[in-house]
């Protein structure tokens, strides 16, 4: 039995756990696995690897994915106008909102890079409920991830207990409008609906140690309650790009 097929290795899960990222060169080039070396592909007489060729394997195919950083929308940017369906029915539109501040996240249900945040991100919109306004999207091409389709958005947002909307962008036309880049990819608007952060959530990784708390993005809420100005410095979001149809940029 090849060594692939033995380890049953999921090769963008295990590229999440990277030492240090990488960032893509094509906003719309999918993360792809490298092949493995032929010397880790070769079937072994007594059908299982060793125990070395199997390590070899997991290191190796932790470096197969590069991670996406966000753009850095300027701060300042107004917030831009949609109308977007939601995956638990009907549609939503940013005329709903009211005078609070907002917080859209580009998301999705696949990546590794949301997986390690959800967690937090329920915990974060259970506690601000009340003060602040949040959107969820999702742009991912269903064509090539068909993992992020409505009804696995839905799934996700009824396992994790989201009461926020989760919206579908299918044509990607509010992916662009926002130059988001990678999920998660967070953006939030003061009360006057003026970019006021963008950036990671916090500076935990898939596969290390620290479990996510959105530590960033909590200081930008508190300087924002305590009418400070935004917070400094601001870093970039890293994660999976986002997938875009092969017609888009």
């Amino acid at each position: 039995m090849g060594l692939g097929a033995a380890e049953g290795v999921d090769l963008e899960a295990w590229g999440a756990v990277l030492t240090g990222p990488k960032q893509d060169d094509e906003p719309g080039e999918s993360e792809t696995a490298k092949p493995l070396p032929l010397a880790l592909r070769e079937d072994h007489a007594d059908g299982e690897p060793t125990p070395e060729a199997a390590l070899a394997c997991r290191q190796f195919s932790r470096l197969t994915v590069a991670l996406t950083a966000s753009t850095m929308l300027p701060l300042g940017t107004e917030l831009p106008a949609f109308e977007l369906p939601a995956v638990a029915g009907g549609s939503w539109s940013t005329r709903a909102l009211d005078g609070r501040p907002v917080l859209v996240l580009f998301l999705c249900a696949h990546c590794p890079y949301v997986k390690h945040v959800e967690a937090s991100l329920t915990a974060l919109a259970q506690e601000f409920s009340e003060s602040l306004q949040i959107i969820a999207i999702s742009s991912n091409s269903v064509i090539t991830h068909p993992q992020d389709a409505p009804e696995h958005l839905l799934a996700q947002q009824q396992r994790l207990g989201w009461r926020f909307p989760y919206l579908h962008d299918a044509d990607q036309a509010v992916a662009k409008a926002f130059h988001a880049a990678c999920t998660p990819d967070p953006f939030l608007f003061d009360g006057d609906q003026r970019l006021i952060y963008r950036g990671q959530l916090d500076g935990t990784r898939p596969g290390g140690e620290a479990a996510s708390d959105c530590a960033d993005l909590r200081r930008a809420l508190a300087a924002l309650q305590a009418g400070q100005p935004p917070l400094e410095p601001q870093h970039p979001a890293m994660g999976c790009n986002i997938k875009w149809h092969a017609e888009s940029p």
